[in-house]
């Protein structure tokens, strides 16, 4: 499922203008620490940087849980919303019963931003159900794309709740 969302983006990167790339801007999340995160995987280019984190005690191909970030230097997207649904067109490819709910929104701020899940039950060639709760922000030089994946059909209120605050106190850097 992760691998159909970053063949999405790098798509959606060779269509995207590629304004500011000289500038690093970074999206700082304050992990929460009970989880004793470790990075899985961390790669890197003139375009993206994706970062995977998955905690301490466990193995990238038998996660728990698992937080991904994706920043797309020089990307601008006019509208935050469209993210949602580009993601779920994606995801809809592998797991036609996928569902998207939108959280929160705000476009009103300097930095516009969307959160929103989308619960999948099943897919194509995977029985096993993965959801995952996103935070997308556009910075002014870059989009960071956030996420942060269990494996149940459904995500449970508190989940949703504690995610939703943890991406929402996150700050932008250059």
């Amino acid at each position: 499922m992760r691998t159909g969302i970053i063949i999405l983006f790098v798509a959606l990167l060779s269509i995207s203008n590629a304004r500011g790339q000289s500038k690093k801007e970074r999206l700082l999340i304050a992990w929460p620490k009970e989880y004793d995160w470790i990075v899985a995987t961390d790669q890197e280019n003139k375009s993206s940087h994706m970062r995977e984190l998955i905690p301490g005690k466990e193995h990238i191909d038998s996660w728990t849980i698992i937080a991904t970030t994706i920043t797309y230097k020089g990307v601008q997207v006019p509208v935050i919303d469209n993210m949602a649904r580009l993601m779920l067109t994606e995801t809809k490819k592998s797991s036609s019963e996928a569902k998207l709910t939108i959280i929160e929104k705000s476009r009103d701020t300097v930095n516009s931003w969307i959160i929103f899940k989308i619960e999948s039950p099943s897919f194509n060639n995977d029985p096993k159900p993965e959801s995952q709760l996103y935070y997308v922000i556009q910075g002014k030089s870059s989009l960071h794309s956030n996420f942060v994946a269990i494996k149940q059909k459904e995500l449970p209120e508190e989940f949703v709740n504690k995610w939703t605050t943890v991406f929402k106190e996150s700050k932008i850097v250059n």
